[in-house]
């Protein structure tokens, strides 16, 4: 039996009817929006080989394996899985997968297009505008923008960061990396130089964070490290690594 623990009106944007009918040709469905222990959970979960979740849905913990001795698999339909299943699962053979990289896939776009706005000056420009009511010189406001040789850091090599760095490979652009887990040797086979946390802040136009949130990362971006961007520079931040005090916006 397949198990969906999505509660609405996640449920319905994520396996739409279409895709809901194709699930119930492979096996049986059962929906436990709540995964709460109740008679009725309990009767679906005795029967679940496979259990679907998404963000939001219940900690899969020992609690919920002693509910569902049958278990095989938990499919996330989101990204990461550290908030939904606990290392009991993995002990117990159970096969986790998730969404991650059709996740990176639309977050490593967006950055593209971030770091292409604001070596443009785009977003600098739009609120130019927005301020001044009235004629621009926009040579004078735009002078030195542009992606030609623009230094940009990308702060940690996971899946989405190392599509960042495959969308941005057809442009001109002076790319290093920082991730204590890459070698110089690993981060040049990605076409990037590897630079130290302090050095790919202090020379970077535009800065992308794409780290993991670990014990390692929490707090790993403060004041100090956003302090030594260069005046003008532009931080984008997609992940979810903890952070604390944070200056002044740098532009």
């Amino acid at each position: 039996m397949i198990v969906i623990a999505i509660a609405e009106p996640l449920l319905s944007r994520i396996l739409p009817p279409p895709l809901m009918a194709e699930l119930r040709e492979l096996d049986p469905v059962a929906l436990v929006p709540s995964l709460r222990d109740t008679d009725s959970t309990l009767k679906t979960l005795a029967e679940a080989e496979i259990l679907v979740t998404g963000w939001g849905s219940r900690l899969v913990d020992v609690d919920v394996l002693a509910m569902a001795p049958r278990l095989r698999a938990v499919v996330h339909t989101a990204g990461s899985v550290r908030s939904v299943v606990t290392p009991e699962v993995y002990a117990r053979g159970v096969v986790v997968s998730s969404q991650a990289w059709a996740n990176a896939l639309p977050v490593a776009e967006y950055t593209l297009a971030m770091i292409l706005l604001s070596a443009k000056g785009v977003l600098r420009m739009r609120d130019h505008y927005r301020e001044s009511r009235g004629p621009v010189d926009v040579q004078a406001e735009l002078d030195g923008s542009g992606t030609y040789r623009l230094k940009v850091g990308i702060i940690g090599a996971s899946t989405t960061g190392r599509r960042v760095i495959e969308l941005l490979r057809p442009f001109d652009l002076d790319v290093a990396l920082y991730d204590p887990t890459v070698s110089a040797d690993e981060a040049a086979a990605l076409g990037v130089r590897a630079l130290t946390l302090d050095e790919l802040m202090r020379t970077s136009r535009v800065v992308s964070l794409h780290t993991p949130l670990l014990p390692s990362t929490e707090g790993m971006m403060g004041a100090p490290q956003l302090a030594a961007l260069p005046d003008g520079a532009t931080f984008i931040n997609t992940a979810r690594t903890h952070t604390s005090g944070w200056p002044e916006d740098k532009g």
